[in-house]
């Protein structure tokens, strides 16, 4: 498995996998092509990330807010691409990167009610949840509450 910094490459296979989850995007996001894709990330994405095996990319971290010394992130993989483990050892490191770098005091991610597997991932991360949303986007056509998760620096465990 490698890491490597987000790039145009990418984009193509980041557009297959993002294309398998049917709720990724809000449907204000019109997610139809991967040119689509490459100039959201062009204006939403401060730094990210990309995972690759054996050549195959599997998934993609980014960094895409910033206000103040808060930052959120937001992560997808491919169902079933890497264990568990790396894939949180993967996350703490480049957490600890976007604190560091950024200088900031807390990171945050909003997660759809319905994501049971992102939500176990977070918490296994030391995030917590703080903000319930009601309502705070739109997939497919219905009202989704999501849950904003924090973590302070200090709480990041390495």
């Amino acid at each position: 498995m490698n890491i490597e910094r987000l790039n145009e490459t990418h984009i193509p296979e980041l557009y297959q996998i993002i294309t398998s989850y049917n709720s990724y995007f809000d449907d204000k996001v019109k997610m139809d092509s991967p040119e689509t894709l490459s100039n959201w990330m062009k204006d939403n994405v401060i730094e990210g990330f990309v995972g690759t095996d054996n050549g195959e990319v599997i998934g993609c971290g980014y960094l895409n807010d910033i206000h103040k010394n808060f930052g959120e992130v937001s992560i997808f993989v491919k169902r079933r691409s890497i264990p568990h483990n790396s894939l949180v050892g993967i996350l703490r490191r480049h957490l600890k990167y976007y604190f560091d770098k950024y200088n900031l005091k807390m990171i945050y991610a909003v997660v759809a009610e319905d994501n049971k597997a992102c939500m176990r991932l977070l918490k296994e991360l030391k995030f917590t949840p703080n903000i319930w949303l009601t309502k705070f986007e739109t997939i497919n056509g219905k009202p989704v509450d999501c849950i904003m998760y924090c973590i302070l620096k200090e709480e990041l465990n390495l």
